[in-house]
């Protein structure tokens, strides 16, 4: 019986001294990243052809869209390129010098953030894909200015928290 127990024990011991473990480490490298697109024409128009335009100011008929992508989460501010409209027309006797804060936008339509070239807070979002966001835009420059084309860019910055 000693002998089989042996036997046994000596098998199970050269069965043991052939097992053999490899580690294997994996990496794995995350980049912060994020992205921004426009899903909508670049361009608005905002029309005053009516005395209401005037008094009420003018609303964009449909927004502007922008897809937000982030693997954080992340702030969108919008500013004005420049503190004045560039102007283009035929100036007879009002002024052409339109300040930024004429123009408005709002990522829902309904809370209107005047433009500056300073930048404030457009929309902020949680880390994920394609957060669709419209900018709706409103001016209100009331009588002050020439008849004319006024153009401004409106600039949006996607930053990570």
């Amino acid at each position: 019986m000693k002998k089989v127990i042996l036997s046994i024990g000596f098998m199970l011991t050269a069965f043991v001294g052939f097992s053999q473990q490899v580690t294997h480490t994996v990496t794995i490298d995350l980049a912060n990243v994020l992205e921004v697109t426009e899903g909508t024409t670049a361009s608005q128009t905002l029309a005053f052809d009516a005395i209401a335009d005037y008094e009420d100011g003018v609303v964009s008929e449909s927004a502007s869209t922008f897809t937000f992508s982030s693997n954080l989460d992340w702030t969108v501010n919008v500013k004005a390129a420049s503190a004045l409209f560039a102007y283009t027309g035929d100036a007879s006797g009002a002024t052409t010098e339109m300040p930024a804060s004429v123009l408005e936008v709002s990522p829902d339509g309904t809370a209107f953030i005047a433009l500056s070239t300073t930048d404030q807070t457009f929309e902020t979002g949680t880390a994920g894909a394609d957060k669709i966001v419209g900018a709706t835009y409103k001016a209100d420059p009331g009588y002050a200015y020439a008849e004319g084309s006024y153009e401004i860019d409106v600039q949006y910055t996607i930053t990570q928290e």
